[in-house]
């Protein structure tokens, strides 16, 4: 009886280990994924809000928060790549890139949508949603001196 099994089993073996091994990566990749701005959920919150007469629950919040910040980190990386651009032609050249990209402009209007949420919804915050939120006015600000900083070099980059 034995040797049928072992008979029977011998090619399930190495379907076995790859199994394995397969879920194992698959574990592994997910610690190492990086959390990315997820839009769809943030244009949810935005409308749940709304709907809920200005009312989310801190959970929604913290949620919010997060994905506030994931934004932030990408618009303010964009802003930094453009200005980081010293010849200035290519600095045109990447800023008209960037203004028709739809996806960027996008998460510019989702920033005042979700600034405006964050801003007067803090009477609902939990302690955590404050301690989350105290670092968003600084990066919002970030935001938007590098903004100015962007209109200041295509101010003078125009010819007078």
């Amino acid at each position: 009886m034995k040797k049928q099994f072992a008979k029977l089993a011998a090619p399930l073996f190495p379907l076995l280990t790859i199994a394995i091994l397969l879920f194992a990566a698959s574990c592994s990749k997910s610690e190492d994924e990086e959390v990315k701005f997820d839009k769809a959920r943030t244009q949810e919150l935005i409308k749940e809000y709304d709907s809920n007469g200005g009312k989310l629950s801190p959970e929604q919040y913290d949620e919010l928060i997060t994905n506030t910040t994931l934004l932030y980190t990408d618009i303010k990386q964009q802003m930094k790549d453009l200005l980081s651009i010293t010849e200035p032609l290519k600095f045109a050249q990447e800023y008209q890139r960037l203004k028709n990209d739809n996806d960027f402009m996008e998460r510019i209007t989702i920033r005042e949508q979700v600034w405006r949420v964050l801003v007067l919804g803090q009477k609902e915050f939990s302690a955590e949603n404050i301690e989350a939120f105290n670092e968003l006015p600084k990066e919002s600000s970030l935001i938007d001196y590098y903004d100015d900083q962007i209109r200041t070099r295509l101010t003078d980059a125009i010819p007078e």
